[in-house]
């Protein structure tokens, strides 16, 4: 069933850039910026349907510190 979901949202996030292909084609700038955040929206509903979402800000900083951390701990117990 999820796979249907996710096909959907790929087929959705088709029509939504051949839509905008016929609207924005005479600035084809404004249509790569338009096609890639849509691009976006749609990997993020797909992850969303899959019930993963992205990372939040402080699990980064918490993955980058985290051994930066460590390390400052081991040359004080040298």
């Amino acid at each position: 069933m999820i796979s249907v979901k996710i096909t959907g949202m790929f087929m959705l996030v088709a029509i939504f850039i051949w839509v905008g292909t016929y609207v924005l084609r005479t600035s084809p700038k404004e249509w790569f910026i338009y096609s890639a955040i849509v691009v976006i929206a749609g990997g993020l509903g797909v992850l969303k349907l899959l019930r993963w979402g992205p990372p939040t800000p402080l699990v980064l900083v918490s993955w980058i510190l985290h051994p930066l951390s460590q390390f400052i701990s081991n040359l004080q117990n040298m």
